[in-house]
């Protein structure tokens, strides 16, 4: 087996595809669509690709980005260590419960970006 990288945990191994495309279909943001994406080489590159089509609320997808990021980490862990698999459809609802809790907390850019986009 090879050795997984950031990029294929967050980008490339089919759960987080489906995450995205998810939070692609939420959001009506084609940019997040893994299906949009193209070859990239480094989790630097696929960050500033990402953003560059969006620069009307580049500052709420970023927020959006690292929230999944961030959920998808937290369930690789919980998969590993704790051996606790989540589904698709409640790793997305997590996200989706955390980004209306960055809002109330005042996320204004998420806010935008979610109920705008």
């Amino acid at each position: 087996m090879g050795r997984k990288t950031g990029l294929h945990l967050f980008t490339d191994c089919t759960f987080a595809r489906t995450i995205w495309a998810e939070m692609s279909a939420w959001t009506r943001c084609a940019n997040l669509s893994p299906s949009s994406w193209g070859a990239h080489d480094s989790m630097h590159n696929w960050w500033t690709a990402l953003g560059a089509n969006n620069m009307a609320h580049k500052k709420g997808l970023r927020s959006l980005i690292i929230l999944v990021l961030w959920e998808i980490w937290t369930e690789r862990n919980a998969r590993i260590f704790e051996h606790n698999d989540q589904t698709v459809q409640r790793v997305s609802n997590r996200i989706k419960e955390q980004a209306a809790m960055w809002i109330a907390a005042g996320a204004k850019h998420l806010e935008s970006f979610i109920y705008v986009v």
